[in-house]
């Protein structure tokens, strides 16, 4: 978090914004920030949105700007939620005032790494967070859920989630350790696609590794 970041809560549905406003003021712990126009968002802000005044598009933009976006959706579905996280939002939450766990989404957003622009929605990336993934874990077997999210510059539900990907398709496998879960990749797994069935997951791996340093 930056030392200046606060969270702005943009819509220009007035009843709206004192709502939601007065709910996260009500965690001390929150700096709030009553400037609404998207152009004052700077890097590391928390932004809190409609789904329906903040499109997966204009989200992509304010990523690009830096800020942790969290989008609330009045019809939650699960292809809106897709695309939404797909354009780097941090969250995609139903619509719902009252919400305990919006404040704790919110403190979860402010202490996520600030977004990369280079690596915004609008910036394609020639491996998929997926991939991301699965190549760090394969260069370094001891990270932890923690330790991807920063490297890869994603949220870590997001890094969680694509684990559970992976560990349901078969990249992974998955050993609880007391209360922490140990993840290792499966080099005999093959890639899903059709034209690249015959790789193994060994193959990739060892070719991105990065190479020793010298003593």
């Amino acid at each position: 978090m930056t030392d200046a970041a606060v969270v702005r809560v943009l819509t220009r549905d007035a009843a709206l914004k004192r709502a939601l406003l007065a709910h996260l003021e009500a965690d001390e712990s929150l700096p709030i920030a009553t400037e609404s126009d998207p152009a004052s968002v700077q890097p590391g802000d928390v932004v809190v949105a409609p789904g329906s005044e903040c499109s997966p598009e204009a989200c992509a933009d304010l990523v690009a700007q830096g800020a942790r976006v969290i989008i609330l959706a009045p019809l939650p579905g699960e292809i809106e939620r897709q695309r939404y996280l797909a354009a780097g939002a941090f969250a995609y939450l139903p619509m719902v005032i009252d919400s305990r766990p919006l404040p704790v989404h919110v403190r979860s957003a402010m202490a996520a790494p600030v977004p990369d622009p280079a690596v915004a929605h609008h910036d394609w990336l020639l491996l998929t967070r997926h991939g991301l993934v699965l190549l760090y874990l394969g260069s370094h077997p001891e990270a932890t859920i923690a330790g991807i999210a920063d490297a890869i510059g994603i949220p870590r539900a997001r890094a969680r989630r694509i684990m559970n990907d992976l560990a349901t398709k078969g990249f992974v496998t998955a050993k609880r350790d007391g209360r922490s879960i140990n993840y290792t990749i499966n080099p005999d797994a093959r890639f899903i696609h059709p034209a690249m069935a015959h790789v193994h997951v060994r193959d990739v791996v060892q070719a991105t590794k990065p190479p020793p340093t010298n003593p």
